[in-house]
């Protein structure tokens, strides 16, 4: 792991003081959000391009209305594009064919504002803030069909969907 460095180390843990009235304050200037439900525009690859900002581009990989009949298994991934960047609440349906489901699916979902945050892996990151900090998230979905929401809010344009594992008899 990376060393802390100096000018943010803690000498000494002081025990935390809640602000009451700072807080009250706080609650009553929450705006109001505006909440409306955004569906993914295209599944998309990236390709090598130096003429853009990242070095890369989106490229259109299949498309978005064979999302919800494109089977992957094992080792399957891929990559939706939002097309504007978006904070919220993430929501989505997961469903099975095989023979039985007699194991979960293990699933990484990681979210980037770029095309460089769905494109390196973060597995083996060496930093010393929080990896807890990364915008991924590993899950394990034990039922199928099954409506997930992601308890979270993320900020992001892309998500890139990987399926670590699954059972062989289903996909």
């Amino acid at each position: 792991m990376a060393q802390v460095p100096d000018n943010q180390k803690v000498e000494k843990l002081l025990p935390t003081v809640f602000n009451h009235e700072f807080a009250a304050v706080a609650q009553q200037l929450l705006p109001e959000l505006s909440c409306s439900r955004r569906l993914p525009i295209r599944l998309v690859r990236f390709e090598r391009d130096d003429s853009h900002f990242f070095g890369m581009t989106p490229v259109k990989d299949q498309d978005i209305k064979a999302l919800p009949t494109t089977v992957w298994g094992k080792g399957g991934e891929f990559i939706v594009d939002f097309g504007l960047h978006l904070v919220g609440h993430v929501s989505f349906r997961l469903d099975a064919e095989g023979l039985n489901i007699d194991a979960p699916c293990r699933m990484r979902l990681t979210f980037g504002e770029s095309p460089y945050d769905v494109t390196e892996e973060m597995s083996n990151v060496s930093t010393w803030i929080s990896t807890s900090w990364l915008p991924d998230e590993i899950i394990n979905v034990d039922f199928m069909p099954e409506d997930l929401s992601l308890p979270r809010r993320y900020s992001f344009r892309y998500l890139r969907v990987q399926i670590i594992d699954t059972s062989p008899k289903y996909k």
